[in-house]
């Protein structure tokens, strides 16, 4: 949100804002606000040119610091500050989302929600990874193991009442907006959103929203849908057969404000809010589909190696094994990369002469077909890490596909002179190409035989 206003930061809160310093002092006194609170909004009000760009840069560091979770306890106190300070300091500019906004900043500092998914998460894990258990509990002394006992409990006890806040929050939110549409005679005969879509305040795209007002069934359906879900839905959250649908209805409801109203950002807002509802589990399904399978992690089990589709390549070239490499550290796919060299061509219904041409899929399930070339690379970066999985699906959709098959001929028949590539990189023909030119420059039958013999003694170093 910071970056998006950059252009009109100082017109929004800056010192030439219209809501001045001086009407910010006279506001500030009549609100009532703690001391400490009060001093600090002036205070932000009272900067100039130079200082409040200075101060939007540093809240923008300290909002892109709490995002990533880089010292996310310590960073959580200036971000819900900068947050109550820019939301307040011209109070004509919020609306609802910005509200909410900083009503879960304030919530967020009491929370452990750098747990996971963070730089403090990565942190930590090295950390554990390194050290391990330094001390055990008897090399320390006792209060220190009571400490030790009692902080996760402590930890959890206050970040859980955050999060319950946070719950209670958005159910407030939720059940006064539903309870309020109730009482409108518009919402009650299903015509409000008609006008609201007719709104000129909000009305990014007229043509859109003029056919979707002219819809008077649709309009009341999705009328009534919205007050019921949002009145009831304080309720409705208890219930984990109704709380998923009635989260996805929201979801909906909010990315349509944001693309009919032109309200982005409160629909995202409220959307980060909802996610407060989704349980352990999904967001470990939701992490695990982000990441994507994680090969080393699928190696290091033994028992599950045999289970993986394998992807067979030329272990005497040079650049297709700098490629698996660079496959293995980059992608990590789910899968296992045996040269060919190491593998029974018969037992798995594959000739000498494709592997040598092109790299080979062989899936797990024995009835699935095998594929080759640029199929066998796009089903390997399907089942890799993100953002590799993408890429993976666009190679197998035509016309993209057929790009990709024609882009792999070609380095295959070139990958001898690629960057890595030997001799022994060379497919069949290109190979006999090599004998060729090395006979035609001995100038006889017989040096052609010795030109093929010297390619083969390429090979065979470099296998060695």
């Amino acid at each position: 949100f910071l970056l998006h206003e950059f252009g009109e930061r100082d017109a929004a809160w800056g010192p030439d804002s219209p809501w001045s310093p001086a009407l910010e002092h006279q506001y500030a006194a009549q609100a009532g606000w703690p001391g400490f609170l009060r001093v600090w909004l002036t205070s932000v009000a009272d900067l100039t040119h130079t200082e409040f760009d200075l101060f939007y840069l540093v809240a923008l560091a300290v909002g892109v610091a709490f995002a990533l979770g880089w010292h996310t306890r310590i960073v959580s106190v200036p971000f819900a500050a900068v947050v109550v300070a820019l939301e307040n300091r011209s109070p004509l500019l919020t609306d609802g989302g910005d509200n909410v906004l900083t009503l879960l900043s304030l919530y967020l500092a009491f929370t452990a929600c750098g747990r996971y998914w963070s730089l403090d998460a990565r942190r930590r894990a090295r950390a554990e990874a390194r050290n391990g258990d330094a001390a055990t509990e008897s090399e320390r002394s006792a209060w220190r193991v009571e400490l030790s006992r009692a902080r996760p409990r402590m930890v959890a006890v206050v970040h859980n009442g955050a999060v319950l806040l946070v719950a209670a929050q958005i159910c407030i939110v939720y059940g006064t907006a539903g309870l309020l549409k109730v009482q409108g005679s518009m919402w009650q005969d299903g015509s409000a959103l008609g006008y609201v879509l007719r709104l000129n305040w909000f009305h990014p795209w007229p043509g859109l929203s003029a056919a979707l007002a002219g819809n008077a069934l649709l309009i009341t359906l999705a009328g009534y849908l919205t007050v019921f879900v949002q009145a009831g839905f304080p309720f409705i959250v208890f219930s984990p057969r109704l709380k998923y649908p009635a989260l996805v209805m929201l979801a909906g409801m909010h990315l349509s404000i944001a693309v009919l109203l032109g309200l982005p950002f409160f629909s995202a807002i409220m959307i980060v809010g909802d996610a407060v509802f989704l349980s352990d589990p999904v967001w470990e399904a939701f992490g695990t589909w982000a990441r994507g399978p994680a090969y080393a992690d699928q190696m290091a089990v033994s028992d599950s190696t045999e289970s993986l589709p394998i992807l067979v390549y030329d272990g005497d070239c040079g650049f297709c094994t700098t490629s698996v490499r660079w496959a293995e550290r980059w992608c990590r796919p789910a899968a296992r990369f045996v040269p060919w060299q190491q593998l029974d061509l018969d037992a798995h219904g594959i000739t000498h002469d494709e592997v040598t041409r092109a790299v080979q899929w062989l899936p797990a399930a024995p009835e699935a077909p095998v594929r080759s070339g640029a199929g066998a690379v796009a089903r390997t970066l399907l089942r890799s890490r993100w953002p590799w999985r993408p890429l993976g699906l666009l190679m197998l959709l035509p016309p993209i596909s057929w790009i990709a098959a024609v882009v792999y001929r070609i380095v295959a028949a070139n990958r001898y002179r690629l960057p890595g590539g030997t001799p022994a990189c060379a497919v069949p023909a290109a190979r006999g190409e090599l004998a060729q030119r090395l006979g035609d420059l001995g100038g006889g039958p017989d040096d052609a035989g010795a030109g093929a013999g010297g390619v083969e003694l390429a090979e065979r170093d470099h296998a060695d």
